[in-house]
């Protein structure tokens, strides 16, 4: 009898189970999930999900844990949706709203930051502000795969 040794690799594979709030957002938790989407942040970010065309890259912010979302309102309560976000993560309370009707069926790209599966602060670029840079291949959005 000879005794030989061989090598043999194997590969294990381990199902885990993530809980997806509304908006994308994953969670490890489901309790975890369920506040996130009932806290102010997590309802509103549901409805901008609904009403965004998904995320975006930044080539100008490389390697940065900013998330970016190209919006179209085309309602006043998607623009009311907006002014609440920035209401309460734009870093100021703000009186006056942000966004008017004038901003109805104009691109804007929104950016935010989450720390601990929660957003810590939010901002908004009116596309139609920086049409220049698009133009000259200063600024490019590409779709996430």
């Amino acid at each position: 009898m000879k005794e030989i040794k061989k090598e043999v690799k194997k590969e294990i594979i381990e199902t885990i189970t993530i809980y997806q709030a509304a908006d994308g957002s994953e969670f490890n938790d489901a309790e975890e999930c369920k506040k996130y989407e009932n806290s102010a942040a997590g309802m509103l970010m549901c409805k901008v999900s609904d009403f965004s065309f998904g995320e975006v890259d930044n080539p100008m912010d490389e390697g940065s844990e900013n998330i970016y979302k190209l919006i179209i309102p085309i309602t006043q309560e998607q623009l009311d949706t907006l002014n609440h976000l920035h209401k309460l993560f734009g870093g100021r309370n703000l009186d006056t709203l942000f966004f008017t009707s004038d901003n109805l069926n104009r691109p804007i790209l929104m950016g935010y930051r989450t720390y601990n599966n929660e957003i810590d602060w939010c901002w908004f670029y009116r596309l139609d502000n920086i049409v220049k840079d698009l133009t000259q291949d200063k600024f490019i959005l590409m779709p996430k795969p």
